[in-house]
C-alpha cells in the first residue's frame, strides 16, 4: 500500500466523528512507523479531513471533521428526522444508534437554527402542536383511528377546517389542535359559525374526519359589505 492509498484508507475507514483513533493504533494496523502515520494525519488535517482533539496529549486522539455541506437540510427534513429520534433510540442497538446519532444531532441543530427565522412556518406550527404528544401510543391503544388521525394532522398542518362525525352528528371546526389530558387524547377547535366558541371532543368519539379547505375569497355579499 502506497502513501496515497494509506491516507485514503485512514480517511474512509478509520476516521470517525464519534470515535477517536490514535497514532499507535493506526501504526499497528498499517504496519508502519508512528511518524509516518503522524505525517499522514497532519496531511489530512491540512486538507480539512482530520482534526486532533488533544494536540498535547499522549496519545493524541484524532477525529474526522464533520462536513457541514453533507448535513445541510431543510426545515422540513430536520423536523422529520428530529421526530423519529426517540423511536430510533428504542429500536436500534446502542452501538448502531451511536453510529447515526450525529444525524439526529445535526437535525436538531438545523431545526433550532431555522426555527427563529421560520417561526410562522406551518412546519413549526405543526411541530409545536404535537411535540408533547405520543401519537403512536394513542394509535396502539385504539384511542384514535389511523385515518382520522391523518385528517387531523393534515388540518393542523394546513390550518384548514375539519368536518367531524360524532354520534351521527356533524361538526365543523377551525383552528384545530390535539390535547392530551389524563392519558386521553382530545381534539379542540372553534365551532364554525359560532365566534370564539371552543369545543373539545374525545378522539374516541370521532367516527370520521375530513379536511375542508378554507375559501380563498369571501363571498360577494361580504366583500360588498
Amino acid at each position: 500500500m502506497n502513501q496515497s492509498e494509506r491516507r485514503r484508507a485512514i480517511e474512509n475507514q478509520h476516521l470517525s466523528t464519534r470515535r477517536s483513533v490514535t497514532i499507535p493504533a493506526l501504526a499497528s494496523i498499517f504496519r508502519v512507523a508512528e511518524n509516518t502515520i503522524k505525517s499522514d494525519l497532519l496531511f489530512l488535517e491540512s486538507h480539512g479531513v482530520a482534526v486532533c482533539e488533544n494536540p498535547n496529549g499522549k496519545p493524541q486522539r484524532w477525529f474526522a471533521v464533520r462536513s457541514k455541506d453533507d448535513l445541510e437540510m431543510t426545515l422540513e427534513v430536520a423536523c422529520a428526522i428530529k421526530r423519529i429520534e426517540k423511536t430510533a433510540r428504542v429500536l436500534l442497538p446502542k452501538a448502531l444508534f451511536h453510529e447515526v446519532e450525529c444525524l439526529f444531532n445535526a437535525a436538531n441543530d438545523a431545526y433550532l437554527s431555522k426555527q427563529k427565522v421560520n417561526h410562522r412556518s406551518k412546519v413549526i406550527r405543526y411541530d409545536n402542536s404535537v411535540s408533547d404528544i405520543d401519537l403512536m401510543k394513542h394509535l396502539h391503544r385504539g384511542q384514535i383511528a389511523a385515518d382520522t388521525l391523518e385528517e387531523i394532522k393534515s388540518a393542523i398542518y394546513t390550518a384548514n377546517m375539519l368536518r367531524l362525525e360524532i354520534d351521527e352528528c356533524e361538526e365543523v371546526l377551525g383552528d384545530v389542535s390535539l390535547v392530551e389530558v389524563d392519558e386521553q387524547l382530545f381534539l379542540e377547535g372553534n365551532m364554525c359559525g359560532v365566534s370564539g366558541k371552543l369545543q373539545r371532543f374525545n378522539t374516541r368519539d370521532v367516527s370520521s374526519a375530513e379536511v375542508i379547505e378554507r375559501p380563498l375569497f369571501r363571498s360577494a355579499r361580504n366583500r360588498a359589505a
